[in-house]
């Protein structure tokens, strides 16, 4: 493999980043934590990316909470489709929910806008609260892919060494 055929992995930031959750069962659709995870991402987080929820709700009960931030366009709901629903309960019943994050960049990638822009995907379970600003945070995975890619190419360059 020619060492020049390994892209430097793009910096992670909130334009190419999606962060997204599950919310399953009326304890999860019905319950304040939709809410909470959202502002706290959008306030204390300072994130002003793309937040996408994967569920088995209808919008209209996703946006029924009077915590929502009814205004947010980078909100996206994703439905769960009725075959991944069957599937899980045929198939993958040991699973349980956890089936479905298999299933994100499927999701993702299959949506129109998200599938175009979207690189980098933060799963955050739906009973988090996001307590500080988290461009750091992308810019410490960013420098550390930027180092994985480094110890990469090395590796690549020595092999090549010793296969002359």
């Amino acid at each position: 493999r020619n060492i020049h055929h390994l892209p430097e992995p793009k910096p992670q930031t909130e334009q190419n980043t999606l962060i997204i959750t599950l919310a399953m069962g009326k304890q999860a659709t019905h319950s304040p934590l939709l809410s909470r995870l959202h502002r706290s991402l959008r306030v204390p987080g300072n994130f002003h990316g793309y937040f996408a929820v994967l569920t088995d709700a209808a919008p209209d009960v996703i946006y029924s909470s009077p915590l929502f931030l009814h205004d947010d366009e980078k909100f996206v709901i994703l439905p769960i489709k009725e075959d991944d629903k069957v599937k899980n309960r045929d198939i993958h019943p040991e699973l349980g929910m956890k089936y479905f994050k298999t299933l994100i960049w499927e999701y993702v990638l299959d949506h129109r806008i998200l599938g175009q822009t979207v690189e980098y995907v933060t799963y955050l379970d739906l009973d988090i609260v996001v307590g500080m600003e988290l461009t750091p945070y992308f810019e410490e995975l960013s420098e550390r892919r930027h180092l994985q890619h480094r110890e990469q190419l090395e590796k690549l360059r020595q092999k090549q060494q010793q296969q002359q």
